[in-house]
């Protein structure tokens, strides 16, 4: 490392020490603004030992998180609820009790998120650094809250506010907690289709970072969950206690003990969710009887008619093979030989030994050359268990001498070999280079 990085940072080797929320890094190491956060504890510091963590953590200030952290610092997906100081970058006029609900990066609310204020103002959309900046909407909750308030049953609550709060809900771009543009097509801010994308996505995130929450041993629970005497509450993620009337959620058989309460919403969504499980193992799961028509119906039918030919084709080659073997007992019977009755099956594009030996033959014997229509009386005559006697008689040598038949043994082995090896590299798979490039 040059003597002008090292300039950029305290000392070297780092020394550990508190960078705080590092904004100052590209000041204090131009060239490499993580070099300055090396030795500290913030999750951008280069060679940081520990890997994403999950935290249920209570500060001094009242203030909790749940979620992932990096070196004891929130970084990846979780819950703030801000106590009477503040945190996650959020300014300092927030008020306790407000929540962020989302993606996190070096302790500050950074990626998409919702952040439900006290008074009922409820932000949807991108953060940066702890601040409102990218597309999102901005819903008002208060009147659905002031029926809540006046004691209206929850579901007839949100039923008579729902138009009301529907109609104020504000789409648009904010840039740094202000707002500038509501959707507009000229591309410069958030298109409509594109403000309906990011909450889409959000929902997602959302529901990722609260399975976070309320874990049985984290400090938010033993601290924060309790009951009107101050003891902790139990809550629904407890595997052993299950409060009034939710024991038939329980796994396995003592959930079976219980009956289901008789409330059609719940029966509702247990059907939805059964339905549900259905279709996704639909999906990944194939049927034994296929319909007709199907996808399936038709790949089966493609692979019979494949099944088929192949099984046409050895037939063909078992024909060829028992017409070649008779072809050669007779001509062996003819010259006082004998040969064995199975012989190797061969590809029919190589050369055969019959054609081998007939060549070896004219090449010793012209008179032993037989024309085609004796080889077919010959056919017949085998056919009918009669052999018919040849016109012509054999001159010279009764068949290939010993130094020929071993020629062509060898040949025909090399030419199988070759076949053989061209086989094996058409089917080799292309391997990739180990080499580093240079």
């Amino acid at each position: 490392m040059s003597q002008s990085e090292k300039s950029g940072m305290d000392s070297w080797p780092p020394q550990p020490k508190k960078v705080g929320r590092g904004l100052d890094a590209p000041t204090k190491s131009p060239k490499d603004p993580q070099l300055h956060l090396a030795g500290s504890n913030h999750p951008y510091a280069p060679f940081t030992g520990n890997a994403l963590k999950w935290a249920s953590n209570v500060y001094d200030d009242g203030t909790t998180f749940e979620g992932l952290t990096r070196e004891g610092i929130p970084h990846g997906k979780g819950v703030l609820v801000l106590g009477n100081g503040t945190g996650g970058g959020f300014p300092i006029s927030s008020t306790r009790g407000d929540r962020y609900e989302g993606e996190f990066a070096a302790g500050f609310a950074h990626g998409l998120g919702v952040f439900t204020a006290v008074d009922g103002q409820v932000y949807r959309g991108e953060f940066m650094y702890g601040k409102r900046h990218g597309c999102g909407s901005v819903t008002d909750m208060a009147p659905y809250q002031q029926r809540l308030e006046a004691g209206v049953e929850p579901t007839k609550a949100w039923e008579q506010s729902r138009d009301e709060i529907d109609e104020k809900v504000k789409y648009g771009t904010w840039r740094k907690d202000y707002f500038l543009s509501k959707p507009e097509d000229g591309g410069f801010f958030c298109h409509k289709t594109e403000i309906k994308g990011v909450l889409q996505e959000l929902e997602s995130v959302v529901t990722r970072a609260r399975h976070f929450q309320f874990k049985p041993d984290g400090e938010v629970t033993f601290m924060m969950a309790q009951d009107a005497v101050g003891l902790p509450a139990p809550l629904m993620q407890d595997p052993i206690h299950y409060p009034h009337g939710t024991k038939f959620m329980a796994p396995g058989p003592m959930g079976q003990c219980f009956p289901i309460p008789d409330d059609e919403d719940i029966k509702h969504q247990m059907v939805l969710t059964a339905e549900n499980q259905r279709k996704i193992y639909r999906m990944y799961n194939f049927d034994y009887v296929t319909k007709p028509g199907s996808d399936m119906a038709k790949a089966e039918k493609l692979w019979a008619k494949k099944q088929r030919k192949l099984a046409a084709r050895r037939a063909r080659n078992r024909h060829l093979q028992q017409l070649r073997l008779r072809r050669q007992q007779r001509q062996a019977a003819r010259r006082g030989e004998r040969l064995p009755q199975a012989v190797e099956s061969e590809d029919e594009s190589g050369p055969d030994d019959e054609d081998l030996y007939a060549f070896t033959s004219l090449a010793d014997s012209p008179d032993q050359a037989a024309t085609p229509s004796q080889e077919a009386q010959q056919q017949e005559g085998g056919s009918t268990g009669q052999t018919q006697p040849s016109s012509r008689q054999p001159g010279g040598f009764g068949g290939p001498t010993a130094f020929a038949s071993l020629t062509l043994g060898m040949n025909h082995a090399v030419l199988q070999l070759n076949r053989a090896f061209q086989q094996m590299a058409m089917r080799a798979q292309h391997r990739r280079c180990l080499t580093r490039p240079s």
